[in-house]
């Protein structure tokens, strides 16, 4: 501020014409008493220091010049004197009306009237009169100047920001360097006219000195170089110097050209003060207290323009002040509508991500019910082709048995009627023939015999071909049949069983759902109202007012603290007794499901012993070729299912895994997100906190605003931090429900594994058991071919035996024939001898 002053006063003794410079040292010396009077001083401290009246006081009291040129003068100070932009508020202490009042009994009082009863030269007076006019004309000179020169520059700057300036006039970066470059240009102009000020008055002195050599030297004034003008920051700030400038620029026109009238108009009076008596040393005191008089009317108008600038000020502060409020508290409702957005995302996030995982463990119950489902009834379904095909086997083999039996005992009888024909008539032709042609008939018998024989063999080869083909065909259709009804029954049977455990996981999954879900809407509801209450609590505390806002603070944050207290205990309880509740429901879950499978198994036990009492009966009966071709295509088309049910079951337990997995990714991508939020949050907190800061280092009264807006972040850290503790409970429950289903369902896995090896044992038992049969029912079938085949080599043996017979006794009549035709010839020789000899005789 002392800088600031004393450019100020340079700036003032430069702009007015100094005619009262070379007067004596004891003006300047009370200049300078002036300026530094405790009084002025501490009557306005953080204002704009009153104008040096002393100097005025002075120039009237040495050479009895009027106060125009000083009140002049004073004016301009004082208008250059307040600084709109950089002038602090007033202090509670300090009334501008008061600080610049003159008492008479004051120091700067008896200074003045000291210095205006001392003796002076008129000699010397009447010396420098022709100085001054030279001095005044050449300063009017130097005005006239110096305004061309400004109106020269304001045009210069003018066509320069129009044409050069690569920003428009429009923006508010072109427009702040368009004021800046100005100021610099005014500050400028006025260094300039300054300095030429202050060369002048260096040189009036110098002459003075020279002049008047008795005369001690003078003490010239303090001239002193104008502060630095600070950075243009603010927009306010800048247009207030720009103002204060042209303001100063205005004035100084002003006051040059008021100041040189009035000299020109106070030549007479100057004069003629000049000229009186030098004897007399004392003026009357008349003349000092009108001098006084005057002094104090322009100190009062001077006040009154501080005043009213003053009262400007202060009403700008205020209006800058409301501003700031109110973007203060534009900046807090932001903050903390920013943060109640992002408390709700997140929580709709948070239970979105409930929803879906609830979504997944019953999808996986749903997977685990289906899985089930699907076993019993292959299982059932497997129980029920056997016990069919067992039925079926059966029946098939009675009525071969039966067909054999009819077709042997027919071809037995036409066999015996034909035999017992054949050699009825054979012995009827034997014993017809005579001895002469018994021959050629044997010999006809023998080659019609053996073609029988071969006709026979090949009747026999197409009988057993034809019958053949037609068992097959039957045994074929038959089987068909059988696959068609066990098809239809199995369909039926599984259609039934399917509804049955259909109805009973819905019933099942029903019940555990309405469990869950009043849980859910209790642990729900008991969230819902400790939220409201807490959001109850924080409306009522911001409801309050802020008179009784320090009071009922401690009372709210222990009220808060006890009920979120109860809460976390209400919480605790409610989450104990949830986890209880699911404890005894898994209990429950086990032993009826343990039950369940004692009951399958008991019930597997007894089909097994009563199907092994089945296959010990059903042992006897026979079986052929085609149905264990039937049997081994079953059985490859059992095995089929079950490797295709295995793999199923595989491939939908990778899949779940593999869900599982991306859900556990996923779900720790989120909370990344979600911390990587939290330190976005943090950072945001942390900028507005200093944000907070730098307004509060600007604006003391907004301490308040900003402890209850720490306050509020800290609640929402909390809430974010009840909030992932939620989560990370939430998401270990939900891996402990996995873990748990995952136990089951490889529980259930391997039961089903140990009934499916006990069942392929079983299947393997009556495979073995089937293969035994067969070979039984294949080795009596070779042994009935075999007995048949005995039998027919038999028969043909006995025919082959008979036909010997025959030949042996053909052959015995023809040697007893040709012993006959011997004898008979040698009876004939000797008949034809003996009647030759009696002929000859």
């Amino acid at each position: 501020m002392s800088a600031m002053l004393s450019a100020h006063l340079a700036l003032a003794t430069t702009t007015g014409p100094t005619t009262h410079i070379s007067s004596s040292s004891s003006t300047v010396m009370t200049t300078s008493t002036a300026l530094h009077h405790p009084e002025a001083q501490h009557s306005k401290p953080s204002m704009t220091p009153a104008p040096p009246i002393s100097t005025a006081s002075a120039s009237h009291s040495s050479n009895g010049y009027p106060v125009q040129h000083v009140q002049q003068r004073e004016i301009v100070s004082s208008r250059m004197g307040p600084e709109p932009a950089f002038a602090p508020a007033p202090q509670a202490g300090g009334s501008p009306e008061r600080g610049g009042e003159l008492p008479h009994n004051s120091q700067f009082l008896q200074e003045h009237q000291a210095a205006a009863r001392r003796p002076y030269c008129p000699g010397l007076y009447a010396e420098t009169e022709v100085s001054q006019q030279q001095q005044q004309q050449q300063q009017q000179q130097q005005a006239q100047q110096l305004q061309q020169q400004q109106q020269q520059q304001q045009q210069q700057q003018a066509a320069g920001a129009t044409a050069a300036s690569p920003l428009s006039p429009s923006s508010p970066a072109g427009a702040t360097a368009d004021r800046v470059a100005q100021m610099r240009s005014r500050i400028k102009s006025l260094q300039e006219l300054r300095g030429q000020a202050a060369d002048e008055i260096a040189a009036d002195a110098n002459t003075s000195s020279s002049s008047s050599a008795p005369r001690p030297p003078m003490r010239p004034p303090p001239i002193r170089q104008p502060s630095p003008t600070p950075p243009p920051q603010p927009q306010d700030r800048l247009a207030s110097i720009l103002h204060f400038l042209d303001e100063v620029e205005e004035t100084s026109r002003a006051d040059i050209s008021s100041l040189v009238s009035s000299a020109r108009s106070s030549r007479c009076p100057e004069s003629k003060s000049e000229m009186w008596d030098p004897g007399d040393r004392h003026r009357p005191v008349h003349s000092g207290l009108t001098q006084d008089a005057a002094a104090l009317h322009s100190r009062a108008s001077l006040l009154e323009v501080e005043v009213r600038d003053k009262k400007a000020i202060i009403d700008t502060l205020k209006r800058a002040l409301a501003d700031s409020k109110e973007q203060q508290k534009r900046i807090v409702y932001e903050s903390v509508k920013e943060w109640e957005d992002k408390m709700h995302k997140q929580k709709s996030h948070y239970e979105a991500g409930l929803e879906r995982h609830l979504r997944l463990v019953d999808r996986l119950l749903n997977d685990k019910t289906e899985l089930t489902k699907r076993c019993e009834l292959f299982a059932e379904e497997l129980k029920a082709v056997e016990r069919k095909f067992q039925m079926k086997i059966e029946e098939l083999d009675e009525q071969g048995s039966k067909e054999i039996s009819r077709n042997k005992q027919n071809w037995v009888a036409a066999e015996r009627l034909k035999r017992e024909a054949w050699e009825k008539e054979k012995v009827k032709e034997i014993k017809e023939m005579t001895v002469k042609g018994l021959q050629p008939e044997v010999e006809r018998i023998l080659t019609e015999r053996k073609q029988e024989k071969l006709r026979l063999e090949e009747r026999h080869r197409e009988a057993m071909d034809e019958q053949r083909g037609e068992l097959f065909g039957h045994a074929q259709q038959q089987v068909r049949e059988a696959r068609e009804h066990l098809i239809r029954d199995q369909e039926e049977a599984l259609d039934r069983e399917r509804q049955a455990h259909r109805q009973k996981l819905r019933e099942e999954f029903d019940r555990f759902n309405k469990e869950l879900q009043e849980e859910r809407a209790k642990c729900a509801a008991d969230l819902l109202a400790e939220r409201r209450l807490r959001e109850e609590m924080l409306r009522q505390g911001v409801e309050g007012s802020d008179a009784r806002l320090r009071e009922a603070l401690e009372a709210q944050r222990t009220k808060s603290e006890t009920a979120q207290h109860e809460a976390r205990d209400k919480a605790a309880e409610a989450e104990r007794q949830h986890r209880s509740e699911l404890s005894t429901l898994e209990e429950r879950i086990r032993r009826e499901h343990e039950q369940v499978q004692r009951v399958n198994a008991e019930q597997a036990r007894l089909e097994l012993e009563r199907r092994e009492a089945v296959l010990r009966q059903e042992l006897a009966a026979e079986r052929d070729r085609q149905l264990e071709v039937l049997m081994e295509r079953l059985s490859r088309e059992h095995v089929e299912q079950q490797r295709t049910l295995k793999e199923e079951t595989a491939a939908k337990m990778e899949e779940v895994r593999a869900k599982a997995g991306e859900e556990a990714g996923r779900l720790a991508k989120q909370l990344e997100e979600l911390k990587a939020e939290a330190a976005g949050g943090t950072s945001k907190r942390s900028l507005l906190e200093q944000t907070m800061q730098s307004l509060k280092d600007s604006h003391t009264a907004d301490l308040a605003n900003l402890a209850e807006l720490e306050q509020r972040c800290r609640r929402l850290e909390l809430d974010c931090t009840e909030l992932r503790n939620a989560q990370e409970k939430a998401l270990d429950q939900h891996r402990d429900e996995l873990w748990k289903l995952n136990e089951m369902r490889e529980k259930e896995l391997e039961d089903l594994r140990l009934e499916l090896g006990a069942a392929g044992a079983c299947v393997a038992e009556e495979r073995a058991k089937l293969e035994e049969q067969r070979k039984d029912a294949k080795r009596r079938e070779e042994q009935v071919m075999d007995d048949l085949e005995a039998r027919v080599k038999r028969t043909l043996q006995a025919k082959d035996s008979t036909i010997d017979e025959l030949r042996m006794r053909g052959a015995a009549l023809e040697n007893k024939v040709r012993e006959f035709e011997y004898l008979l010839e040698r009876q004939r020789d000797e008949l034809l001898s003996g009647l030759t000899k009696d002929a000859g005789s």
